[in-house]
């Protein structure tokens, strides 16, 4: 896939696409669930666990004593709080957590807070499934917080075994860093330290201040954006390299300019993304650049009915890029909605889903400031901030059942678990074509062997109901 640099008419024509693309499409949007107390104010984006129920995070109030929390949500709209933050003294377990969780290979969860552990500055946890809370590791013990501090992003686990992330603040030049770290807690390695292009002598602009989480690809390096403001590549050890520099295009950054929420990476090599700012109208962009051919190229512009200030993305199984928007109010008084919407990559055809905050006090929800997440019956569920309630939605883009694997790499022998809807009675498990010895623990989970021979591909399972395939290939390590 080629991007073009930038075509104002395209905007222009996208204005059309979004008129006639929403009366021709159909999608159910439902409040599952409402979230109260300390649970109110979610940030991250949510994920499916093995049971097949939602978790994430909450950020909290300090004002109402409120340090964050994880918490869990069936589909038919249970919440539960799973852990409170800030339950030790000083905060030593941590507070505030910005970003949402991970499900590693060993099945608990796993994540960071931007402050409190044992020095102030932030932590990165695992969390069991019944909610007993290990912090692997406290920002800031190094002098100057050489090792980072403020870990706004997520967390992503690598096919080493190893858990990637950012910070947001320290590192070497104080402007942050990326980090490994394995999920005993063992081995934390600070990989790279941004210096906004001040500390390789030759002008070369990092960026500083990463927030989002890392993607991995195939090639095994991983992709990640700079607040301020960069896409950029970074090995497993450590090296780095600026792939695109945004606000590239005068005089008002029409390329964007301050990434902000996680990218998503295409099975063809594509990066995803939004920018805040920025942009034709200023109100931000959703972006994508090719890997392979170092092509960059805005596929929507916001500002308009549709929305403003994207905050990340994810990749629909249907191939479509599915976001939300923040909304603001502009200068002018003119108010700009908080939406969630799709995007042919193809050809750029904006479709605008759902406007949230249709009647007052909000009770379909405000702002998501979390990406959606697509769980395994084909549904979209997000999280929405509230004043003092926050909920959980779901939307639904008619989009087909499929089953993922924890983790999505692993070497003949291996046995991983796959995640669908309404497994019992499975008859029939393969990688890439090849059968796998396999069992059905409940209607949501199923562990198989990754069979000898095997290579690199979809995983399929034979449910009395048919044949699912999972959402991403599974890598043959």
């Amino acid at each position: 896939m080629e991007f073009k640099m930038h075509c104002r008419f395209c905007f222009w024509a996208l204005l059309f696409c979004v008129a006639a693309s929403i009366g021709m499409t159909a999608q159910t949007y439902t409040v599952i669930a409402n979230l109260t107390g300390a649970n109110a104010y979610p940030q991250g984006t949510l994920i499916q666990g093995l049971n097949g129920n939602l978790y994430g995070t909450s950020y909290g109030l300090a004002g109402s004593n409120e340090y964050g929390t994880v918490f869990q949500v069936t589909t038919s709209g249970t919440v539960s709080t799973l852990y409170t933050f800030c339950s030790k003294p000083n905060c030593a377990d941590g507070s505030y957590p910005v970003a949402g969780l991970v499900m590693a290979n060993d099945l608990n969860f796993y994540g960071t807070t931007t402050s409190g552990g044992a020095y102030g500055q932030g932590t990165v946890f695992k969390l069991t499934p019944s909610g007993t809370l290990t912090t692997l590791y406290s920002f800031c013990q190094q002098i100057a917080c050489a090792d980072g501090s403020d870990p706004y992003g997520g967390l992503v686990q690598g096919t080493s075994g190893l858990l990637y992330g950012t910070t947001a603040l320290g590192g070497e030049q104080a402007l942050g860093s990326v980090f490994s770290i394995a999920t005993s807690g063992e081995a934390f390695t600070t990989l790279y330290s941004f210096c906004d292009g001040r500390c390789d002598g030759l002008g070369l602009n990092d960026g500083s201040a990463p927030e989002s989480a890392l993607v991995q690809n195939s090639n095994g390096n991983f992709y990640g954006t700079t607040s301020f403001g960069t896409i950029f590549e970074i090995t497993p050890q450590g090296t780095l390299t600026t792939l695109y520099e945004f606000c590239s295009v005068p005089p008002s950054c029409e390329d964007g300019n301050d990434p902000s929420g996680n990218p998503a990476l295409s099975p063809d090599g594509i990066l995803y993304g939004t920018a805040t700012k920025g942009g034709i109208l200023s109100g931000g962009v959703l972006w994508g650049f090719g890997i392979l051919n170092n092509g960059f190229g805005d596929l929507a512009e916001f500002g308009g009915a549709y929305g403003a200030l994207p905050n990340g993305v994810v990749l629909g199984t249907n191939g479509y890029v599915y976001g939300t928007s923040l909304g603001a109010t502009g200068r002018s008084g003119a108010i700009y909605p908080s939406t969630a919407y799709k995007i042919a990559p193809t050809n750029s055809e904006f479709t605008l889903l759902y406007t949230f905050c249709q009647t007052d006090g909000c009770p379909d929800g405000g702002p998501p400031f979390g990406e959606m997440v697509e769980a395994t019956n084909g549904v979209f569920y997000g999280a929405s901030y509230g004043a003092s309630t926050g909920t959980v939605f779901s939307l639904s883009d008619g989009l087909a059942p499929f089953v993922m694997s924890v983790p999505a790499f692993g070497h003949p022998g291996n046995k991983i678990r796959i995640l669908g809807t309404d497994l019992t009675g499975s008859t029939a498990v393969s990688f890439d074509g090849k059968a796998a010895t396999f069992s059905v623990n409940s209607s949501s989970e199923i562990t198989a062997e990754v069979p000898t021979g095997a290579k690199t591909g979809q995983i399929i399972v034979q449910t009395p109901g048919g044949k699912l395939k999972s959402n991403v290939v599974f890598t043959i390590l």
